[in-house]
């Protein structure tokens, strides 16, 4: 099973230009198949690997990735506090 967050590190890398459509299904194609040979490999690594972008790129798209993560917690949590408040009322 590829890792959790590598749909959020392709689509990162789609949006800002930095790989097309077809670089990254031919990366997930490798992963899965990278996968079924009992490798893991994330989605990242990969695409360095392929000379798609460089180390510090991918490290870049990486804190983009915490970033956004993280904003999403919040925002769930929020959901979260809003909809108990809800329930109370």
């Amino acid at each position: 099973m590829p890792y959790a967050t590598d749909g959020l590190v392709g689509k990162l890398a789609l949006q800002k230009g930095m790989i097309t459509a077809g670089q990254l299904k031919d990366c997930l194609v490798e992963q899965a198949a990278l996968q079924k040979a009992g490798q893991k490999r994330p989605l990242g690594v990969i695409m360095v690997g392929r000379g798609l972008m460089t180390d510090e790129d991918l490290l870049g798209l990486l804190e983009e990735q915490k970033r956004v993560l993280a904003e999403r917690s919040n925002y769930t949590q929020v959901r979260k506090d809003d909809f108990l408040f809800g329930q109370i009322l």
